[in-house]
């Protein structure tokens, strides 16, 4: 319904159910309005003046009235919506604003000429500073870098090289309110548009300073930790050496035992034979000096004497020798110095000064080696190695009431020495083979056994004369040690046809 109501046109749309929950309006609109007022009052005019006489003419008016309502439902619509736009773009303003202040990180925006453009709160409270201290100036000519000639310089190349699309990323230290250094991890990188154009700088700086601290702490940590690594190390490499000493000691004491039997025999012999000689003596001059004694005693005497004495030398060189051989060994185990000796000789010699440990049990020791190789190298590492492998055959492989057998084999092959030592012994169980060459591993502890004889031959062979050891042994089947050496490090072969 129009009513038309002197110069001023009034009119209410009563809107339907469906426009209202769609776009949120009000359920009817009063629009008040000099141009919708001469609509109106054209709009009634035609209506009730002409309607009779053209028709034409109350079509159009119908028209007009048509798109003037359109007109009208447009521009409440379009206000809604720009209202609402607007509301939405002010909370994520809002938003954004808050996440920028309330961020952990110091963070400023830069133009393309490095003056800051915007500063979030964090910055701000670093240095109590105010806004005007720092909107509009370079960033690098900022308070905050006012002590630090190097960063500013730092922060500028970094602006030059995000306007160049690279990210810098650096650590510096500041000084905050209340005086004290602090550690930055700062970056500095570009912003760019839907377009990939750079359109802005933003400079981020990460409080490490707790960081750096912890990492400080866990440096000295770990340097005293590694300080007392290595002192802890030398101990036990000291203790070590001396367990290894203490072991070839073990080892001299056992050819002493060994020199000890050996010499008594000689030595026993030669000392009644001196006895049985000076008994003798005796008799003769009791008979010389009674007129008893006749030609033929005497001569019985003199042959006698002359077995005796025969005798009494041969074993005293014996003695001689056997200690002669005993010396050497033992200087040659004390000892670093080389010497060029005979290889067959020399493991004659070190089984002669282990017979006594030999022969305690029932067993058999051979030599195949030639009798003209020799070696020039450091004789006691191989000492060494022979009395610990024979020492460990009687302790671990033998088996009472099986004999004893060892083979020590000596030979050259393809420019390479090889020592190959067996014995059909307990042999070694599996789950050991990988672990007799580690220090102080032994399965007879509490019994005799230090666990060092197999680790002091691997370090030989290996560290001091450049080898190779190998082990292969089966429970109840023996044992087999392959020991590889180059030729030419210490071998001058003499073999003659």
């Amino acid at each position: 319904m129009l009513n038309k109501e002197n110069d001023k046109a009034s009119f209410k749309v009563k809107t339907n159910s469906h426009f209202t929950k769609n776009y949120g309006v009000f359920e009817s609109l009063e629009i008040e309005n000099t141009f919708w007022s001469i609509l109106v009052v054209v709009s009634e005019e035609v209506i009730y003046h002409d309607v009779q006489k053209n028709t034409q003419k109350l079509i159009i008016a119908i028209g007009i009235l048509s798109i003037s309502l359109m007109l009208i439902l447009f521009q409440i619509i379009t206000k809604h919506m720009l209202e609402k736009n607007q509301i939405e773009k002010e909370s994520i303003e809002k938003k954004f604003e808050a996440v920028f202040n309330q961020s952990i990180e110091l963070i400023g925006i830069l133009d393309l000429e490095g003056k800051v453009l915007l500063i979030n709160d964090v910055a701000f409270d670093f240095t109590n500073i105010k806004l005007e201290d720092v909107i509009g100036k370079y960033f690098w000519d900022t308070i905050w870098w006012k002590h630090s000639k190097d960063f500013r310089m730092k922060l500028k190349e970094s602006f030059e090289k995000a306007l160049r699309n690279e990210v810098s990323i650096f650590d510096a230290t500041n000084i905050d309110k209340n005086g004290e250094i602090v550690d930055l991890n700062v970056s500095v990188k570009p912003i760019y548009d839907h377009n990939n154009n750079i359109i802005m700088i933003i400079v981020q700086g990460r409080n490490i300073t707790k960081i750096k601290k912890i990492e400080q702490k866990l440096r000295l940590l770990n340097e005293n930790l590694e300080k007392k690594v290595i002192e802890r190390v030398n101990e036990i490499d000291k203790l070590h050496k001396h367990m290894m000493k203490v072991e070839n000691m073990a080892n001299l004491g056992s050819l002493v035992g060994g020199i000890t039997h050996e010499v008594s025999t000689p030595l026993g012999i030669a000392t009644t034979s001196s006895s049985y000689l000076l008994d003798e003596i005796k008799k003769l001059k009791e008979k010389l000096n009674n007129g008893q004694l006749s030609k033929t005693q005497f001569i019985y005497f003199l042959n006698k004497t002359e077995e005796i004495s025969e005798i009494l030398s041969n074993n005293l060189l014996n003695t001689v020798e056997i200690i002669k051989t005993f010396k050497q060994i033992s200087i040659d185990q004390l000892s670093l110095n080389s010497r060029e000796f005979n290889v067959n000789d020399y493991m004659n010699e070190i089984l002669l000064n282990l017979k006594h440990e030999v022969n305690k049990i029932d067993s058999e020791v051979i030599i195949d080696c030639h009798e003209k190789l020799f070696l020039k190298t450091i004789p006691g590492l191989f000492t060494q190695i022979i009395t610990n492998f024979i020492m460990n055959s009687i302790k671990h492989g033998y088996s009472n009431p099986k004999k004893l057998l060892v083979n020590i084999q000596w030979f050259l092959e393809n420019e390479k020495l090889f020592l190959i030592y067996t014995d059909n012994g307990k042999g070694i169980k599996k789950e050991n083979i990988d672990k007799i060459f580690d220090p102080y591993f032994t399965t007879k502890y509490g019994n005799g056994g230090s666990g060092l004889g197999m680790n002091i031959v691997h370090d030989i062979v290996v560290e001091k004369l450049g080898g190779t050891i190998k082990c292969i042994s089966e429970e109840n089947k023996g044992v087999e040690f392959i020991l590889t050496f180059e030729k030419n490090r210490f071998i001058d072969w003499n073999e003659t046809e």
